[in-house]
């Protein structure tokens, strides 16, 4: 545990894109110096950090689930190829995004 909570550990998962075990160790300067990450990507961990929210809150989230899982249900009942049910989901995902209100603050 100690480990997991040090300095040392937190610049080691930061690498991966982990985000870290104690958020005094999370700073915007940490995350700002990794540069094996997109600058959105890393806005987003320091966002996920200050709210611990790991994704935005999105109004649409229950459609974009039920979506997600019609699809899965979809190929594993041999009813749509996996790439035919991937493009559905992906059209009702973009349309379902464009339609919510997405705050990632919160």
């Amino acid at each position: 545990m100690k480990h997991l909570t040090s300095k040392e550990s937190f610049t080691q998962m930061f690498q991966i894109a982990m985000m870290p075990a104690r958020k005094s160790l999370d700073t915007d300067a940490l995350w700002a110096s990794n540069k094996n990450l997109p600058a959105e990507m890393r806005t987003a961990f320091q966002i996920a950090a200050r709210t611990g929210r790991a994704m935005p809150r999105v109004s649409k989230f229950d459609e974009m689930n039920t979506a997600l899982g019609q699809a899965i249900t979809s190929f594993l009942r041999d009813q749509q190829s996996v790439g035919s049910a991937t493009e559905v989901l992906a059209r009702d995902l973009d349309r379902l995004l464009a339609e919510s209100i997405v705050d990632p603050i919160k």
